[in-house]
């Protein structure tokens, strides 16, 4: 089962591609374009939660205090 973040790039994956390839209007080349910078900042912020995650879980692992959670 993808993600949600797994989701979006592939989708942001699918838009880029439709831009290298194909020849749209000005109009579908504007929408491409929005949506793809809409998927974009999504896929940042998840990226960035998962980088704050990591950084915690090795501040926690280097004062000897590693919680488990289960997700």
């Amino acid at each position: 089962m993808m993600t949600d973040f797994e989701k979006s790039f592939a989708q942001l994956e699918s838009i880029v591609t439709q831009m290298e390839t194909e020849s749209l209007d000005l109009e579908a080349s504007l929408k491409a374009f929005e949506a793809g910078m809409a998927l974009c900042a999504h896929c940042q912020k998840t990226l960035e939660s998962a980088r704050q995650r990591v950084e915690i879980i090795m501040q926690n692992a280097a004062s000897g205090n590693i919680p488990y959670e289960a997700s």
